[in-house]
């Protein structure tokens, strides 16, 4: 099992579904600033690109209403090579 280390990243460049995309533009509205371009894999139809909208003080604000991506965390090389080096500390 994985233990976080609030590094952040993990949170940058992720990718979403429609739906989730829709959700994180109708809570933040016009502050929503990230731009978005297509990915088409994996079911995953978006990319928001940059640091995630919702990440505060190293800290997830919707937690509980991630993204799918966030729940089969670490998805990417640079979260794999973080988790390795937690691995011990579990």
């Amino acid at each position: 099992m994985h233990k976080c280390n609030k590094c952040g990243l993990c949170c940058v460049d992720i990718p979403v579904t429609e739906k989730e995309l829709s959700m994180f533009k109708y809570i933040l509205k016009d502050k929503f600033k990230n731009e978005v371009e297509e990915y088409n894999r994996h079911g995953l139809k978006y990319k928001i690109i940059g640091r995630c909208p919702f990440l505060k003080n190293k800290k997830c604000e919707i937690y509980n209403f991630k993204p799918h991506i966030c729940d089969i965390y670490p998805f990417s090389d640079k979260c794999v090579a973080t988790w390795k080096d937690n691995s011990k500390e579990v």
